[in-house]
């Protein structure tokens, strides 16, 4: 095959590709889940697959896709769908153009509002997490954003869904990592909604699971996806290739890689359940061979989220790109140019969801001041998505000959009527003069956004779930923990 070598990557956009390139990289995934195949861990997952027509050894725990079953998933998945909020007017539309930003969650320390340090994450973080993306209007979903500290490992993902559920009206993403959490987790999102039949009608969550890269799915992959795609909940399986490391440090063999491995996790969620809302997701970035750390903040993170965000519309596919990263552990220079170069690749190239708000070092920490500053740099992206609009209004000849030379715009009609749709105006970022800066205390932005997020979450809770609620949740939460032998 003859590989022709695009030359339009600087749009970051449909043509960041040619459909030699995308089939090439299609193809090669393929070849991939039909002749290496993919290691599966749990032995209900191969029997899915085995039953499907996939070729298994189930001794070696090997599972080899043929490419007829693969093509099948793809063509049966939805190519658009609704993650559904606890309240309606926070429903979110997959695969229809649009734009939105998610947090993300791995952390395991905050950046304390109040006081500006690093310190361990907590249960009640959690709860002031989801309070205030509630209130920021450009985050359209909940992400499990943080690893608390006063619970238990095994049962942070349903302590999360409770803490998340019960301060945010917007659709959340889980984090379980067995069965008996992922059916809990199912459990309790029906206890929100009014049952199994609302829920798969109103899908509030979606499961989240991320293949270990070389090709690896343990349990913590497939069992979310088994669970929540028997309940029609919308999967989303995202890949961590570190290019170098896990993957080939070539990025198109990465790109070839990671697509393999999500494919892989799409065949079996519509082996579970046809026709099952699937999102398409990516964290794979590189090892820095210098420091042999995983990077985030770098470019080829953000050229990878927006290469799969092409992948995923290759497919007819939503999809979650990576943005907002940095490598920093403050919010500082590095932070703000590494959080803006890798939301607006993904951005440009169209993702449906750009995840990372409020990460710091790599996703180890969190902090809720850039998740409010980063709010309003999300709704600068999404002036510049919308482009410079041409028609006979906006080009305003009749208002340019009217006035003239030496005439001035800021009085007419023209300006007043147009003004809000022409310009972005952001909330936090100063654009005041040194003066006025300095008399309002000279503040930078990181601390203009901590100071913002404690009055946010400070807020009353706009939507408290009932009491009778809260207790059936504790209770799932309870017979859990008495099942895996948790202790108080």
């Amino acid at each position: 095959m003859q590989y022709h070598q695009s030359q339009n990557w600087a749009l970051w956009g449909k043509n960041m590709f040619s459909d030699y390139e995308l089939e090439a990289i299609h193809n090669t995934s393929l070849e991939i889940l039909s002749s290496t195949g993919i290691y599966v861990e749990e032995e209900d997952a191969r029997a899915y697959f085995a039953g499907a027509g996939a070729k298994v050894d189930h001794d070696k725990h090997i599972v080899k896709i043929p490419k007829w079953l693969v093509q099948e998933a793809i063509t049966v998945s939805p190519a658009s769908f609704i993650l559904a909020g606890r309240d309606p007017k926070f429903d979110y539309p997959m695969g229809t153009g649009r734009v939105g930003y998610a947090n993300v969650g791995i952390a395991v320390s905050v950046n304390d509002p109040e006081t500006g340090k690093i310190r361990p994450s907590y249960k009640k973080d959690l709860d002031d997490y989801a309070h205030l993306i509630d209130q920021l209007d450009n985050l359209v979903m909940c992400w499990d954003c943080i690893q608390p500290m006063d619970v238990h490992a095994d049962t942070s993902g349903i302590h999360a869904f409770r803490s998340h559920v019960s301060n945010t009206r917007k659709h959340i993403m889980t984090t379980t990592p067995d069965r008996i959490t992922s059916q809990a987790v199912v459990k309790m999102a029906a206890e929100v909604v009014g049952g199994m039949e609302a829920l798969a009608e109103r899908p509030l969550i979606s499961a989240g699971s991320c293949p270990k890269s070389p090709l690896t799915f343990s349990t913590a992959v497939t069992a979310p996806i088994i669970e929540l795609a028997k309940a029609s909940q919308p999967v989303m399986a995202m890949s961590m290739v570190l290019a170098g490391a896990t993957g080939p440090v070539t990025m198109a063999g990465s790109l070839a890689l990671h697509n393999a491995e999500i494919l892989a996790a799409l065949t079996l969620t519509e082996i579970i359940k046809k026709g099952c809302p699937f999102w398409y997701g990516s964290c794979t970035s590189i090892m820095d061979l210098r420091r042999a750390i995983a990077a985030t903040g770098c470019a080829e993170h953000a050229m990878f989220g927006a290469a799969t965000a092409r992948m995923a519309q290759f497919y007819h596919l939503p999809c979650v790109a990576p943005g907002t990263w940095t490598d920093s552990k403050i919010t500082d220079v590095q932070a703000g140019y590494e959080k803006a170069i890798s939301s607006l690749l993904p951005a440009l190239a169209g993702a449906d969801i750009i995840f990372g708000s409020g990460t710091l070092a790599g996703g180890m920490a969190v902090d809720f001041g850039s998740m409010v500053t980063e709010n309003d740099m999300f709704k600068t992206i999404q002036f510049i998505l919308r482009g410079i609009p041409v028609n006979e209004d906006t080009l305003a000849l009749g208002l340019i000959q009217r006035i003239g030379p030496k005439g001035e715009y800021l009085s007419a009609e023209h300006t007043l009527k147009n003004m809000r749709n022409s310009q972005v105006w952001p909330d936090l970022f100063d654009r005041d003069s040194r003066s006025v800066w300095e008399a309002a205390g000279a503040k930078p932005l990181d601390v203009k956004g901590r100071e913002k997020a404690v009055e946010l979450i400070n807020n009353a809770n706009p939507a408290p779930l009932p009491e009778n609620v809260q207790k059936r949740l504790a209770d799932i939460i309870d017979d859990v923990e008495k099942e895996i032998g948790i202790k108080k």
